[in-house]
């Protein structure tokens, strides 16, 4: 008995298709899957982040506890911002980095303060997430609200750095290399500005 002139042509469809999709997870894969390398994060380019826009310090967050936290409660101090979520790979990959960047002691006596704000959507996830994995020398939060339009990105991790005066002098999407020696610098000199 032979098979159909139809179902062989069916077949062959099918076959492409898997063909297709198999190809298009092949290049994923190697253009935008995970890396092995988390060292492998480059510095981001401080000279042409930055869009100087006013911030709306009404935004209102939540601590790990539940409770509201409006941004202006560091009005008036220099905020590194990032906005991540504990299943973003690329967010965790760069997590060490901005952990580096928090702990330096150069920031001791300086008013700055290092926001990880979480988009994930059950507080119990970030909760357990930050228990496992303390996040040192971050302020942990998550938002339940829509960010004001200077801190919206099409992605993330979105990182920000606003200054005293409310505006938005850095903004990356992507993970970079936060601990590098450049923005130790640049935020050396933004926080020893009066």
């Amino acid at each position: 008995m032979s098979i159909p002139t139809e179902v062989k042509n069916d077949n062959r469809v099918w076959i492409r298709v898997g063909l297709g999709f198999v190809v298009a997870w092949i290049a994923y894969l190697v253009f935008f899957g995970p890396r092995d390398d988390p060292g492998g994060l480059t510095p981001p380019d401080l000279a042409r982040s930055g869009h100087n826009v006013p911030v709306d310090y009404e935004w209102t967050v939540e601590d790990l506890e539940g409770k509201p936290v409006k941004l202006s409660a560091f009005q008036g101090k220099t905020i590194f911002l990032n906005v991540w979520a504990t299943w973003c790979g690329p967010c965790l990959r760069e997590m060490p980095a901005i952990e580096n960047l928090a702990t330096n002691g150069k920031w001791k006596d300086r008013d700055i303060v290092f926001l990880a704000i979480s988009t994930d959507m059950k507080a119990d996830t970030l909760r357990r997430f930050v228990k496992d994995r303390p996040m040192t020398g971050l302020t942990v939060l998550r938002t339940t609200t829509p960010p004001p339009l200077a801190l919206d990105s099409d992605g993330i991790p979105a990182t920000f750095v606003i200054d005293r005066a409310g505006k938005v002098v850095v903004s990356q999407i992507g993970s970079a290399a936060w601990d590098d020696a450049s923005v130790v610098d640049y935020l050396d000199k933004l926080t020893a500005q009066k």
